[in-house]
């Protein structure tokens, strides 16, 4: 459709506009398309086995950069399939949400390179921890831990009206 022009320049803006507007929409449609078409999906099928090999090696790697949640994670990080791609990691706190959220990515991109599968699908759940060590995150925790070890903490805070923010 050609546009109306004086000299070099055209009189209808909008018209130039629209124009632009295809080229440009033209232009994306062909960077997309080309983009798609070189991609391929890795999807290995794996074990629960191989699930606890990777998740060592992750462990045993610096993909936590000394953070210390990060590590905590890794360390007290229980894996488990559930289905073809989905991974349930169990973790004993619910502090551990936030600091499992920013890490999820590095986690999806190390889990995927070791055991070969893009279309891995991480979940967290909290689950009770099992009997032994317990970890101690908050101010309420560590209370909770020297009152066992020394019960008159109870009274010296009552006496004092100690509260700690949870």
């Amino acid at each position: 459709m050609p546009l109306k022009t004086t000299g070099k320049f055209t009189t209808d803006l909008s018209k130039v506009r629209e124009q632009l507007k295809k080229e440009k929409e033209a232009q994306t449609t062909q960077q997309i398309t080309v983009s798609t078409e070189n991609v391929v999906q890795r999807d290995r099928v794996f074990t629960q086995e191989e699930l606890q090999v990777a998740w060592s090696k992750m462990q045993e790697s610096d993909i936590h950069g000394n953070h210390h949640f990060h590590k905590i994670i890794l360390e007290d990080g229980e894996p488990e399939m559930v289905g073809n791609h989905s991974i349930k990691v169990n973790l004993h706190n619910k502090i551990l949400r936030e600091p499992f959220n920013q890490f999820k990515r590095k986690i999806f991109k190390f889990l995927s390179d070791e055991l070969s599968n893009d279309r891995l699908h991480l979940e967290l759940n909290i689950v009770p921890p099992k009997k032994g060590k317990k970890r101690i995150y908050t101010s309420h925790e560590k209370f909770e831990h020297l009152a066992e070890l020394n019960p008159s903490l109870i009274s010296l805070k009552q006496k004092l009206g100690l509260d700690f923010d949870e």
